[in-house]
């Protein structure tokens, strides 16, 4: 009798090793499901962010295209009417403030 319960204990304690194992079988494949899932998901995100930066970059490289071309533009119109104007303002305009530039020119002016 003590043998037939020594030997069901015996198989008892062999099923619950059994489970046991299984358990562990399962959950470090739930593991690395989970793992590859969040590796699958970061890598995603990751060529979101890189194709976002992308846009962000090119979208900033028009922009400051963009703006160089008005400045450029501006600043062309600027030296036309700059160039437009006569010798004799010009002559007047530095005579006008030739005095308070150079010292002593005051009675040349």
């Amino acid at each position: 009798m003590e043998k037939e319960g020594l030997g069901t204990l015996i198989e008892v304690e062999r099923e619950i090793h059994e489970r046991i194992e299984r358990e562990k079988k399962k959950a470090v494949e739930w593991l690395e499901t989970v793992r590859n899932q969040s590796l699958e998901g970061l890598m995603k995100e990751e060529e979101e962010l890189k194709a976002s930066i992308e846009k962000a970059v090119a979208d900033a490289v028009v922009n400051a295209e963009k703006d160089a071309l008005e400045i450029v533009q501006h600043t062309q119109a600027e030296a036309e009417r700059l160039m437009g104007i006569s010798e004799d303002l010009l002559q007047v305009v530095v005579r006008k403030h030739i005095v308070r530039i150079l010292p002593g020119a005051q009675g040349q002016a």
